[in-house]
Order: structure tokens, then sequence, then C-alpha cells
């Protein structure tokens, strides 16, 4: 393993482990890497999507701090079965000061950003009142802060207005 690379996956496959984790996320190489072009909307970090080990995977590059705390998030959503997507490990990059949140794909899933649009909300504020109500809403503010929304990658069908 190359220095500064920490790889921390619940299920260490070799699919995944083959992965060149030592370059940054924008650096892989379709020709070389199994990606895949998946249509999500817009995202504020770098996603792209993997097929290995018979799985579509999501990666997200983002720095340390905050993809330790969406797994841990997501982890916390998956000990209480709710829908979520689910979190597969966490691949820290030292040399770059980034880490690549590793999570399966979920199909049927929407991007909070893209819902809390469509249902009419313009604001976090307005998007909350609504949801607050909700037993994802509940964990959320669990864990700490309505700001973890994007972490879930799912949301309640009581935000769908």
């Amino acid at each position: 393993m190359p220095a500064g690379l920490d790889i921390r996956l619940r299920v260490p496959t070799p699919g995944l482990l083959g992965l060149p984790w030592a370059d940054r996320l924008a650096d892989w190489d379709a020709t070389e890497v199994p990606l895949r072009d998946i249509a999500v909307g817009p995202s504020r970090h770098l996603v792209r999507f993997v097929e290995s080990d018979g799985g579509l995977w999501a990666l997200k590059e983002l720095p340390p701090r905050i993809a330790q705390k969406e797994f841990g998030v997501l982890r916390e959503l998956e000990s209480r079965g709710l829908a979520a997507i689910r979190p597969a490990g966490v691949v820290g990059q030292a040399s770059a000061d980034t880490a690549i949140l590793v999570t399966r794909f979920l199909q049927p899933s929407w991007q909070y950003g893209w819902k809390a649009k469509s249902a009419g909300s313009t604001t976090w504020g307005s998007l909350w009142k609504r949801c607050s109500s909700s037993p994802l809403a509940t964990v959320m503010t669990a864990c700490g802060s309505r700001s973890r929304w994007a972490a879930a990658g799912s949301m309640p069908s009581s935000c769908a207005g």
C-alpha cells in the first residue's frame, strides 16, 4: 500500500482493493477502471461510479473530516434500519488531503437537492419545516445537524409534498 493511503473498507473485496486509490478520483482513467456514467444531479464534490465485484459503487471525494462524518451518519442510519445508501468505507489520501467515501449505489434513490427543489422548497429552512416530523429528521437531529441531510442520499417520502 502506498504511503499516505488509509483504506478502510467494511468488506475489502479484491475489485475494490485493486482500484487506483493513490490517485485523485478525477484522475482515474476509464480505460483502466470500470467507471460507469450514471445520470445524477449536481454535486458540490466529485462523484464517480465504478462497477466492481458484481456491484455498483458510488465514490465521493471529500475533505477527510467530512468523509468520516458522512460515513458515521450513514452507519447510524443503517443501524436504525432507515432507507439510505449503504456505507462501504472511506479511503484516506493524505498526500492530497482528501478522502473518498465509498457507498453502494442505490438505484431508486434521489438527491436531496433535486427533491427539495421539486417539492417547492427554496431554502433549507422551508425544507426542514416540511420534513422535520419524519423519522429520518429525528435521526439527523440525533446525529447533530440538519446539514447532514446530504449524507443520507435519500429522504423520507413525507418531504415530497
